[in-house]
């Protein structure tokens, strides 16, 4: 029935540390291994969910005025757990433990993730096995190591090719009195974590991300990276949530929005509420948001005006003694048009801008935006036209993405019956969205992502 008898067993452990799994925890554990879409993965949360069950009873039995706090755990982050064979971040009195399971209670190597030893991310005060053997229906506590200690045996040894360390389980302490006793006395502050500081090389890697990361649907990480950009993927949680959902089939077309998500997470946003906080600030827009379509404005100038990316404040288009007729006109047309054709309605408090892009001889964006505190969420409608009194570029296309996936692709032909494209989007204040516009034979042109943000 098993592979080591009951005295076997007994050599590698002794029986205060060891306690009997429950038919409760089991089925919990199969319960929540259930989130995994991959096979391999289901029976990591498996053998996880049962090494932090037994660890919760053993503590409880043990020293059950001993706090512990699973709420911020990597296992109740189910991104984390699904790429992390250990539990992190668990808390127990002040101090961050770092859980190993084994499915063995006698086996001589563990194997820990080099992610919980190398990266200050993950980094705990101690280090401790967990055994489960399910045929024995039994969980062992084996041993630990403090940070210090757990750091010496490592240097004493190489990764392996899957990013896991392999330590004798002789070189870990097997007095859990010390344990129990270091978690109740020791001061937090004489075993220190490393700071988690490090330079964003994530632009740096971004272009061989882009072609691997698609890749990563079936596979696990060390499949497919190297440890370099394997510590940009494990560091950047943006990078964990969006696998995550390929794996899950959140994203269909991973291939088409890695390049777009990569901008949204590596390039500087534009702060859309400051068209309305500028707005409310300054009321010279008539002075400094002259129409680069003016009939006064020169060839030259005009170019020099669409190659800047800074959004021009205007102010909602109502007609108005002193505003540019020109100006007003066209987004007045534009916006009445779109509000009364798709029962759409732009709150006064909206914030206007506009750019024209330098593409395909030129072509003007209308950006309105506002605030739906009540939900926590933003407004944005973009809309796509012809620079007034320009001719309408005869064919392009917008892509518009979130870090969730691809929204919408349409394109703008000449003759259209509207000669605009409108899109109106909502996200939450840490959403972001960004524009790319592809011409006719490829080219593309992508603006910096649009946010919602109150602190810039």
């Amino acid at each position: 029935m098993t592979n080591i008898t009951m005295n076997e067993f007994l050599e590698f452990t002794t029986p205060s540390e060891t306690l009997e799994l429950e038919t409760e925890q089991i089925d919990r554990a199969l319960q929540f291994s259930q989130a995994a879409k991959n096979s391999q993965r289901q029976w990591s949360l498996y053998v996880q969910s049962l090494a932090l069950s037994s660890f919760e009873e053993w503590v409880k039995k043990r020293q059950p005025d001993l706090k512990l706090e699973t709420d911020n755990c990597s296992l109740s982050n189910l991104i984390h757990a699904n790429f992390l064979d250990a539990i992190c971040k668990l808390q127990v009195g002040d101090f961050k433990v770092c859980l190993i399971p084994t499915m063995s209670l006698s086996d001589s190597e563990i194997s820990i993730p080099r992610a919980v030893l190398d990266l200050p991310e993950f980094a705990a005060h101690f280090y401790i096995v967990i055994g489960i053997d399910e045929e024995l229906e039994m969980a062992a506590i084996r041993g630990f190591l403090p940070r210090d200690r757990a750091i010496q045996e490592r240097d004493r040894t190489q990764p392996q090719l899957d990013w896991n360390y392999s330590i004798d389980i002789a070189r870990f302490e097997n007095d859990f009195n010390d344990l129990l006793l270091y978690l109740q006395c020791l001061d937090v502050e004489a075993i220190p974590l490393p700071d988690p500081i490090r330079a964003n090389n994530l632009t740096q890697l971004k272009n061989q991300l882009e072609s691997l990361l698609p890749q990563i649907q079936n596979q696990s990480l060390w499949q497919v990276l190297s440890w370099e950009q394997g510590v940009a993927v494990l560091t950047h949680p943006e990078l964990l949530d969006w696998i995550y959902r390929v794996q899950t089939g959140t994203i269909l077309s991973p291939s088409q929005h890695i390049s777009d998500f990569l901008k949204i997470i590596t390039q500087q946003a534009t702060n859309a509420s400051r068209w309305i906080q500028e707005f409310a600030q300054e009321w010279t827009w008539e002075i400094i948001n002259q129409p680069a379509s003016s009939p006064l404005c020169s060839a030259t100038q005009m170019k020099e005006l669409i190659q800047e990316w800074t959004w021009q404040i205007f102010s909602p288009p109502v007609p108005s003694p002193i505003r540019s007729v020109t100006e007003t006109k066209e987004a007045s047309d534009i916006f009445s048009e779109i509000q009364q054709n798709h029962n759409l309605k732009i709150p006064p408090d909206a914030g206007y801008a506009y750019q024209d892009l330098a593409f395909e001889n030129g072509i003007r964006l209308y950006g309105v935006t506002w605030s739906i505190p009540d939900e926590e969420s933003w407004s944005l409608l973009l809309v796509l036209g012809a620079i007034p009194h320009q001719t309408l570029p005869s064919q392009v296309q917008w892509r518009i993405s979130d870090q969730t996936g691809i929204l919408i692709e349409e394109s703008l032909q000449f003759g259209n019956e509207n000669e605009y494209l409108f899109a109106k989007l909502i996200g939450t204040y840490d959403e972001k969205f960004l524009l790319t516009l592809i011409s006719a034979t490829g080219e593309e042109l992508t603006l910096p992502p649009l946010e919602f943000s109150s602190n810039s």
